[in-house]
């Protein structure tokens, strides 16, 4: 794999209700695993990664999750800050829109156990004016 290089913006970021969405995704872990199988997690906004790898881990290692986001640089980040998990094949990162990875998974005969899905504005893109949206104040002058 080669060396990404992690942004700035990224390194800062703390996703939200880690404990809730561990708390929300662990039975459905726990009853694939009481089946004898591989649970499977479709992240469809991956983003830095953070929720993917709290819940990896918190949950046995028969656990994986499918890390997808539209935005490519949200994917690499999250490889480069998880690169253990992902060359333990565990976190599985793709970019592209959700819908793909669950075709795919469904074309594997995989069971998707839980889906997460982190609607809403991205602060990859709010933190980085370059990147798209930015919360930074316009100045106008007076005169114009």
């Amino acid at each position: 794999m080669a060396a990404v290089r992690v942004p700035a913006f990224a390194t800062s970021h703390a996703p939200v209700l880690v404990a809730e969405v561990v708390a929300a995704l662990a039975p459905a872990m726990a009853l694939a695993h009481s089946a004898s199988r591989v649970a499977s997690v479709v992240d469809c906004t991956v983003g830095g990664g953070g929720h993917a790898a709290a819940l990896l881990r918190a949950c046995a290692l028969a656990t994986r999750v499918v890390g997808v986001d539209a935005d490519a640089q949200a994917v690499a980040t999250a490889a480069a800050a998880h690169r253990a998990l992902v060359e333990e094949g565990r976190l599985v990162l793709q970019h592209g829109e959700y819908t793909a990875a669950l075709r795919q998974l469904r074309a594997e005969g995989a069971t998707v156990d839980g889906v997460l899905a982190d609607l809403g504005v991205s602060s990859f893109q709010l933190d980085a004016g370059e990147r798209g949206f930015s919360h930074a104040m316009l100045v106008v002058s007076a005169g114009s």
